[in-house]
């Protein structure tokens, strides 16, 4: 993930209020969160904190498994469908990127690509997502899902026939991890996960906004 001992990036708005902000948290020691997930996950996380308190703590797998997708446009082509990258707990309600309402609570983090159809065309600038899906639901970190069994397990996300998106987006800077807010005022927290071939991979995450779609 990199080390997360850089000061938090704490920037302002031209009102002069304060902005976003990502600090150090310690591991993932819930016990609601089966054993075998809290053990692949990094042992430091980070938190993101917003103007009205904290929002989000965020742990990413230490070794995600390479694989390969063909998706045009994807980001995430060492990626495959499906993979789980990491754990996030809200602190507070939330919404993910169509603006449906998340619980509090945790939640791993699996990637997938928008279906080629029409009804998506515009939702987002890359097809690249990490679906939520209730961390009591998903016990196997490295289990294997089929499209509709993926959906299904984030729709409990959301409790609506839609899945719990975040939307991912090119990383900018060079700063990790970091939080800033791009053009579209989308919060993007941006971190660097570890690849099982040894590799790195950087993570831009809209963690708050939603699509104009």
């Amino acid at each position: 993930m990199g080390a997360l001992t850089a000061a938090a990036i704490l920037l302002f708005s031209a009102s002069g209020a304060a902005a976003p902000q990502i600090e150090p948290t310690g591991p993932m020691t819930e016990a609601a969160v089966p054993a075998a997930v809290r053990a692949s996950l990094e042992p430091k996380g980070a938190r993101l904190t917003m103007p009205n308190g904290p929002y989000c703590d965020l742990w990413l797998r230490k070794n995600i498994p390479d694989a390969k997708n063909a998706a045009p446009g994807a980001l995430h082509s060492e990626l495959g469908f499906a993979s789980a990258v990491g754990l996030i707990r809200f602190l507070t309600a939330a919404a993910d990127f169509r603006g449906q309402t998340i619980r509090p609570g945790l939640y791993t983090l699996r990637y997938a690509l928008h279906p080629t159809d029409g009804d998506h065309l515009g939702v987002s600038d890359y097809p690249d997502f990490l679906l939520l899906i209730p961390a009591a639901e998903d016990p196997d970190i490295d289990a294997g899902f089929k499209f509709e069994d993926l959906v299904n397990s984030s729709r409990k996300a959301t409790g609506t026939r839609h899945p719990g998106v975040l939307s991912l987006t090119r990383p900018s800077g060079t700063s990790f991890p970091s939080v800033t807010t791009n053009a579209l005022g989308h919060v993007v927290l941006q971190v660097k996960a570890k690849l099982r071939s040894g590799g790195e991979m950087p993570i831009a995450l809209v963690i708050k906004g939603r699509s104009e779609q």
